[in-house]
């Protein structure tokens, strides 16, 4: 995120699908750069973790994230299915994530991944203030277990491309039969999360927490699917009513009483509302991923009228980070955002 932001693991992970449509004869080749980036985080990987900032402000690396790990193994199956570095590094997380109690996160009796309770932000709505997450999401937030079942699924392809017996490494092992139990597990256990019209946003023990927020968009956007058209489809309509904007989605439903309708204020202000209702474009890609899924294809136009607008009005020279939850008009945040960018180019490239 130009200026203020460098390396981010969960952010490089998610817009690096959009590499491989980079222009042919780019001087920056797409699926080039796309094995040099798993070849970097893999080799920072962690007890199954990848740093989430390399070193930003002087800090040090920084492993606060449950997701990032995740989205590594599903781009490592998209990119390098057959690179025996790759395959290692995602067994070593998937090993981890299964095995390994130490981490602020287990593998719940349901196959579930479940966040302890404490001081992380452990998702991609991370911010905190004073210290303590302004989301926390504990429990079982929805789109980690949906990456959590399309990575075990994405791990299984890759043991096929490898001939592999078994997945091990770092002392830890697991054989191919006990790997597919575990996912026909989860793919069960992930249907606790269905409702009437979404999803549950987390769930804590087995009691659903019903915020609407874009992150059930997240969950049947990726590519192993874990629930039918029907749900999917309400899913779609109940997100295009109450969070679809022409910049974004929000990331609250604006009738919930903790909605924030602008992104302002001081550095505690607007933390305050980075994750309770400010509109971020990258969540258009889900939501156009979702759309292709249920045969909506002629609503992706709608999804990037407004940047195509500013493009070509010469309002705009590159996708901003975020926008205001409520009339979303100037852009915020970083002026030039990564996956917002990468988004944009997935989107169009659908079309």
């Amino acid at each position: 995120g130009y200026p203020w932001f460098g390396c981010w693991s969960r952010d490089t992970l998610i817009a690096m699908g959009g590499l491989k449509y980079l222009p042919q004869g780019s001087s920056t080749k797409g699926s080039g750069l796309a094995g040099k980036i798993l070849k970097k985080y893999g080799g920072a990987l962690h007890r199954g973790l990848l740093p989430n900032t390399f070193g930003e402000g002087g800090a040090g690396q920084n492993y606060d994230s449950v997701d990032a790990p995740l989205w590594y193994v599903l781009r490592a199956l998209e990119y390098a299915p057959w690179d025996p570095f790759c395959f290692q590094t995602a067994s070593r997380i998937v090993l981890h994530y299964m095995q390994d109690t130490s981490l602020p996160f287990f593998m719940d009796q349901d196959g579930l991944i479940e966040i302890r309770r404490g001081h992380l932000a452990l998702t991609w709505m991370d911010a905190k203030v004073y210290n303590v997450p302004v989301t926390p999401r504990w429990g079982k937030p929805v789109e980690i277990n949906a990456l959590w079942f399309n990575a075990l699924n994405a791990l299984r392809e890759m043991a096929k491309t490898q001939k592999a017996k078994e997945i091990s490494g770092e002392g830890l092992h697991c054989g191919l039969s006990e790997l597919d139990r575990l996912i026909e597990k989860v793919h069960r256990s992930l249907q606790k999360f269905t409702g009437d019209s979404y999803l549950a946003d987390t769930l804590e023990g087995d009691e659903p927490v019903w915020d609407l927020r874009p992150n059930a968009v997240i969950a049947v956007s990726l590519p192993f699917d874990f629930l039918g058209i029907s749900v999917l489809q309400k899913i779609w309509e109940t997100a295009r009513e109450q969070l679809w904007t022409p910049y974004g989605l929000r990331t609250l439903d604006p009738n919930h009483p903790a909605f924030k309708q602008k992104y302002i204020g001081n550095q505690k202000q607007r933390d305050l509302a980075y994750h309770q209702g400010t509109v971020w474009p990258w969540l258009l890609l889900p939501m156009a991923r979702l759309a292709k899924k249920i045969n909506q294809e002629q609503e992706l136009h709608q999804m990037v009228w407004a940047f195509r607008e500013g493009f070509m009005r010469g309002e705009m020279a590159s996708v901003a980070e975020v926008w205001d939850g409520i009339d979303p008009v100037w852009p915020k945040g970083c002026p030039a955002q990564a996956w917002s960018v990468f988004a944009l180019l997935e989107i169009e490239s659908l079309l």
